[in-house]
C-alpha cells in the first residue's frame, strides 16, 4: 500500500491523507518527511513523543488491503461491495463516541485510514454512516452484543467484512467500572416494564418485509441491485433475531456461553 511505504511518492501521498479529514495541529503534516504516518504512528507520539514506525500496525494495514482484494476478486467489480464493511462497539457514552470517530480521535485506526483514503480517491463517493443498534440494560449486554453482533456482522478484518481486529467486547471495561450494578437492575427494571422495545423491534422487522415485498413489483432494470438489498435486509434480520434471543436468555445459558468463550 502506497501510503506505507518510503519514498517521496509515499511521503507526499501521506501528508495530503493525514491532513483530508478534521487536519489537527497535534500531528504536523511534516512528520510524514520522516516516514511516519498519522493513522499508523500517532499512538506513539502522543504518548511518549517517540517517534518511530509502528510495525504492528502497518502490518495490520498489510493484512488489511490483501483481505480487501480478494473480498473484492470474488465480488461484481462493477458494483459496491454487497456489504458494508463494518465496526461494532459499545459506549457508555454512544454520541460522543460516533463523534470521535467522525473527528478520527480515539477510534479504529483502520477505519480512518480506510475512510480517508477513499476521501482522496474518489471524493464525496463514500461516506461513514453511524447507528445506534442497541440499548444495553444488562450488565452482560456491552460484552455479549459485541461479541454476537460482530460474528454476525463479519466485522473482522478476515476476509473484510470490518474494521475489528481486537476480539469483541475485549474493551469494555467503561460498561463496569462507571457503572455499578445496581443502576443495570435498574436500568433492566426500566427496559422491561412496557412493551416500547418489543414494539421498535416489530417495527424495524416490518419495514425489512416491506421492502422485500416491494421487490416482487420491481421492473428489470430495477431488480439488477436485488442481491445487495437481499444481503442488507438479511443482515438486519439477523442483528434483530440475535437482539430478541439476547433478552430470552437465561442466566445459567450465559453463564456456559462466557465459559465457551473464555
Amino acid at each position: 500500500m502506497e501510503y506505507i511505504k518510503v519514498g517521496k511518492a509515499s511521503d507526499d501521498l501521506a501528508i495530503v491523507v493525514d491532513q483530508l479529514i478534521h487536519p489537527t495541529t497535534k500531528w504536523p503534516a511534516q512528520l510524514a518527511n520522516r516516514g511516519l504516518r498519522r493513522y499508523t504512528e500517532w499512538k506513539s507520539y502522543l504518548i511518549d513523543k517517540d517517534l518511530y514506525p509502528c510495525d504492528g500496525r502497518r502490518e495490520m494495514v498489510r493484512y488489511f488491503v490483501d483481505q480487501m482484494r480478494k473480498r473484492i476478486e470474488v465480488e461484481d467489480d462493477h458494483l459496491p461491495l454487497g456489504a458494508p464493511v463494518i465496526e461494532i462497539g459499545f459506549s457508555i457514552t454512544p454520541e460522543r463516541r460516533l463523534w470521535e470517530h467522525r473527528r478520527h480521535r480515539n477510534s479504529n485506526y483502520l477505519m480512518n485510514l480506510a475512510q480517508a483514503i477513499f476521501e482522496h480517491v474518489f471524493p464525496g463517493m463514500f461516506c461513514l454512516q453511524q447507528k445506534i443498534i442497541f440499548t444495553c440494560y444488562r450488565s452482560s449486554h456491552p460484552w455479549l452484543g459485541e461479541v454476537v453482533l460482530t460474528q454476525l456482522g463479519q466485522g473482522y478484518t478476515e476476509g473484510a467484512g470490518g474494521f475489528s481486529h481486537y476480539p469483541a467486547g475485549y474493551f469494555n471495561g467503561s460498561a463496569y467500572r462507571k457503572t455499578p450494578e445496581r443502576l443495570w437492575t435498574r436500568f433492566e427494571a426500566t427496559a422491561l416494564s412496557g412493551d416500547t422495545l418489543e414494539k421498535l423491534m416489530d417495527i424495524e422487522a416490518a419495514t425489512a418485509a416491506r421492502v422485500v415485498a416491494a421487490k416482487a413489483t420491481r421492473s428489470e432494470k430495477e431488480r439488477e441491485n436485488e442481491d445487495i438489498m437481499a444481503l442488507k435486509i438479511r443482515r438486519q434480520e439477523c442483528i434483530l433475531r440475535a437482539v430478541k434471543a439476547v433478552r430470552r436468555w437465561t442466566e445459567a445459558e450465559k453463564d456456559m456461553l462466557r465459559g465457551q468463550l473464555e
